[in-house]
């Protein structure tokens, strides 16, 4: 699908960019988290994202939305990035990852079945937020530019890419990824400010600039992720609303590139 198709469609922020992917059996599923299964279990590279540069589609929003491309990614050509942040190197993600959040809800769900804890949904498969999120996940609003070799860790030789998948304190969680951002990178409130607009995250942060925990007390733990159903559902709820926010936000601006 190329740029112009996409903004056709009646729900753009909707699209799942699975469907980019050179799998028929992905394509073709519609329960979204067997899709989701099925696309995770090919063994071919293909990245929703285009953190490879895999995926045309979205190789086309970025350079629309931020005068970015695959193909000048690890390059230190002039664009308006360069204008805006200084010769930083970027590099593509998927800002709340699915996996990871699943993988999380399998584990409350097993304790609380285990302990004789009341749930909401008898199982994870069955609570309809863990749908909504397995189809959304890879659709637009959950796609971002992240700085590629901005290191934070010099010891082990890390940038800001390789570190938000880490098994630490972010784990692909976007609001404490954020506060590596600003934190750890020391990206300072002027440059974080205009990364925040720039990128569209507005909705991640209150009037001050500071950063809004996806669920409450999700600061003020060492490890990242909802420990209980009651957070699970606040954080997926969040996520949600933010990635179809987001998504629409991004989805106008591209309009008005392409009437």
């Amino acid at each position: 699908m190329i740029l112009k198709d996409f903004l056709s469609l009646s729900n753009p922020e909707e699209y799942d960019f699975k469907k980019e992917s050179p799998w028929k059996d992905v394509i073709r599923e519609v329960d979204p988290l067997t899709r989701f299964i099925k696309y995770k279990s090919h063994k071919e590279r293909f990245d929703c994202d285009s953190s490879d540069g895999s995926c045309s589609l979205t190789n086309e929003i970025y350079d629309k939305l931020c005068g970015w491309h695959f193909t000048t990614a690890n390059k230190r050509c002039i664009s308006s990035l360069d204008e805006m942040f200084g010769k930083i190197m970027w590099g593509c993600d998927t800002m709340n990852s699915f996996w990871t959040t699943y993988n999380k809800a399998e584990a409350i769900y097993t304790y609380a079945k285990e302990k004789d804890i009341t749930l909401i949904y008898s199982d994870v498969d069955d609570n309809p937020y863990i749908q909504e999120f397995a189809y959304l996940t890879h659709s637009i609003g959950n796609f971002t530019l992240i700085p590629h070799l901005v290191r934070f860790r010099e010891d082990k030789g890390q940038g800001y890419f390789q570190s938000r998948g880490i098994k630490c304190y972010y784990q692909d969680y976007w609001d404490r990824s954020l506060q590596l951002l600003k934190k750890e990178i020391n990206f300072g409130e002027k440059t974080f400010s205009k990364y925040i607009s720039t990128f569209y995250h507005d909705e991640y942060v209150n009037a001050n600039n500071e950063i809004i925990p996806l669920f409450e007390g999700h600061f003020d733990r060492p490890l990242p992720g909802p420990q209980t159903e009651e957070e699970l559902n606040k954080y997926l709820e969040n996520v949600i609303c933010r990635i179809r926010s987001r998504g629409k936000t991004m989805v106008a601006i591209l309009m008005k590139h392409n009437p």
